[in-house]
């Protein structure tokens, strides 16, 4: 959003949490609320909300971007592997090894397919 590349990272963080309320499984508005989290060191925040969302971007990719009702969602493995970096780097962050271990795999393996 033109909000994050101002740097407005507490404004942009609310638009996307408005966009989440309205649509869970808006992978656009997971990784923007991620971006943000990451932009304002809430590492806990990034790994919370890939816990709570990571179903919506990997069915998203495996779908093709298309929702159940064959809208575009606008979503696909670049923007899987954005959110996939923000987690890594919140994990490395906070030491938590095992997240870092997962989501480190997840880029290597360039996919949505999780174990």
């Amino acid at each position: 959003s033109w909000l994050a590349q101002l740097g407005s990272w507490s404004e942009a963080l609310e638009m996307y949490e408005r966009k989440l309320a309205r649509n869970p499984r808006d992978a656009n508005a997971i990784l923007g609320c991620l971006r943000c989290l990451d932009a304002r060191g809430e590492w806990k925040g990034v790994l919370k909300l890939a816990e709570r969302s990571w179903d919506a971007l990997v069915i998203s990719v495996q779908t093709d971007g298309t929702d159940d009702k064959g809208s575009a969602a606008g979503v696909n493995v670049r923007t899987y592997r954005k959110a996939t970096k923000c987690c890594a780097r919140a994990a490395w962050r906070l030491g938590r090894w095992e997240d870092l271990e997962l989501h480190a795999s997840r880029l290597v393996r360039g996919g949505a397919r999780d174990p």
